[in-house]
């Protein structure tokens, strides 16, 4: 259901939004950053929230990339994809304050559905820095990652309509310095359909077919 989820082709198929462009939010296809890399044959996408325009600016400026789906009766879906938490390679409250990060699927009419939501300000968000230490994006955002990636695999059920998937990192009011999220390998499938495989995957199975090919015909030469 979901286009390019792999990012393979770019941002190809994905709608992004952002605020204060030019200080503020973006997103961007990046090959890899830091230590993290993506799956074979994909790509990360990176959401940078970018800083607020001014210190104690009131207007929160942000990254979003969103793609649109219907369904055309009551389904349970299977959404799976990775994601590494970024912040400000400037460490403490004032560099991280309110910083939000968060994916959830948005009906056309109501509530959304929550993948998760993370606020830096909450002391919810702890996680551990990795050892590479600062690392700069294309755009020339500075951050400090964080490991390891997180695997998110959920079970929605959703009933006929259409829904928006949203991934979003927000530096909310007065927060100076950036956050970003990459994401890579998203996949929305009904419940019990198999993805489409990998190409590297792929490429093992067609391994392992000819291997047993090659012993079948060995055991009718002896």
């Amino acid at each position: 259901m979901i286009v390019n989820g792999g990012f393979a082709s770019g941002l190809t198929g994905w709608t992004v939004s952002n605020a204060g462009v030019g200080l503020g939010g973006s997103a961007e296809v990046v090959t890899s950053l830091g230590s993290q890399v993506p799956l074979v044959l994909s790509q990360f996408a990176l959401l940078d929230s970018g800083p607020a325009a001014t210190l104690g600016s009131s207007t929160p400026t942000y990254g979003q990339l969103s793609q649109s789906f219907t369904l055309a009766s009551a389904t349970t879906l299977d959404l799976t994809f990775r994601y590494t938490l970024l912040t400000s390679r400037f460490t403490g409250a004032f560099a991280t304050e309110n910083d939000s990060f968060l994916a959830e699927i948005r009906p056309t009419a109501g509530a959304p559905t929550a993948i998760f939501s993370s606020d830096v300000a909450t002391g919810a968000f702890v996680p551990v820095p990795d050892v590479s230490g600062i690392i700069s994006s294309p755009n020339g955002a500075s951050f400090l990652e964080y490991v390891p990636a997180i695997s998110v695999n959920q079970s929605i059920s959703l009933a006929a309509g259409t829904y928006t998937l949203v991934f979003k990192v927000t530096s909310n009011l007065n927060s100076l310095f950036d956050s970003g999220m990459l994401i890579d390998n998203v996949i929305l499938n009904n419940k019990g359909t198999s993805a489409t495989p990998e190409p590297a995957s792929m490429l093992l199975t067609a391994a392992g077919l000819l291997f047993a090919v090659a012993c079948a015909s060995r055991k009718a030469r002896a």
